[in-house]
């Protein structure tokens, strides 16, 4: 089975977050169907639901030409000072 994410390609292209940065927290609903689909994906690949979500994100945005910022980790804030 292919797997849904290229770890090297995301390493390539920055988007596995910047060390030291602040994570912040989302808590959203999902429909139990769905959070057992994703709780097999993450199991699947042996990630956490976490990190599965993440890269689900980052395929989505690449895929679909969003950008993804590196957050700054000295200050947190995104992108090069102007």
């Amino acid at each position: 089975m292919k797997p849904i994410h290229d770890s090297k390609s995301l390493n390539e292209q920055c988007l596995k977050g910047t060390p030291g940065a602040k994570t912040g927290t989302l808590t959203f609903r999902m429909d139990p169907d769905l959070n057992e689909a994703l709780r097999l994906a993450a199991e699947r690949e042996r990630r956490s639901i976490t990190n599965m979500i993440e890269v689900l994100i980052q395929d989505y945005c690449r895929e679909n030409g969003i950008p993804i910022e590196p957050m700054d980790a000295t200050d947190g804030k995104k992108g090069e000072p102007k």
